[in-house]
């Protein structure tokens, strides 16, 4: 079975510009323990994990206790059913550094070159700032040639 991942985050601790979640921001979010997260994650992590999860019937990959599963990279079959391939993946930044979008939307599409793994980008932008300097955060993630758009995670009144 082959998929598309339409929501991945690949991260690189040494990258400046990516800022993680701390656990209290991640506990106002409700996205539970975010330990597992302080360690780089990039395509060679997701795709253990994609093989883990066909061979064990679960999520983990490298955090879970039976870590990544032997099998071809992006995919592996598991014991009881076809094999899970993920065909092409979508990169989502997540940096909580309004500033850093740019520069995580650059380090992904400078690191991924030449990947077919990696069908498009989505980046970010600081809604509060002045429009020139949207304009400009936005036409600088939009050189990256798989750049589709942004996504916004704060400064939305949801009322």
């Amino acid at each position: 079975m082959r998929f598309v991942d339409p929501h991945v985050h690949w991260w690189d601790r040494s990258n400046p510009r990516f800022v993680t979640a701390t656990q209290e921001q991640a506990d106002a979010f409700g996205m539970g323990d975010v330990s597992g997260m302080d360690r780089d994650y990039g395509r060679d992590e997701y795709l253990a994990d994609v093989a883990s999860a066909a061979a064990t019937g679960r999520p983990g990959g490298a955090a879970s206790p039976d870590g990544p599963a032997a099998g071809r990279p992006g995919g592996a079959a598991s014991s009881d059913g076809p094999a899970v391939e993920a065909e092409k993946v979508v990169w989502v930044t997540a940096t909580l550094d309004f500033g850093g979008q740019v520069g995580e939307v650059e380090w992904i599409d400078r690191t991924t070159a030449g990947d077919p793994l990696l069908a498009a980008i989505i980046g970010g932008i600081d809604p509060t700032l002045p429009v020139a300097e949207w304009r400009a955060a936005f036409d600088a993630q939009a050189r990256a040639e798989r750049f589709r758009g942004i996504r916004i995670l704060a400064g939305l009144d949801h009322a």
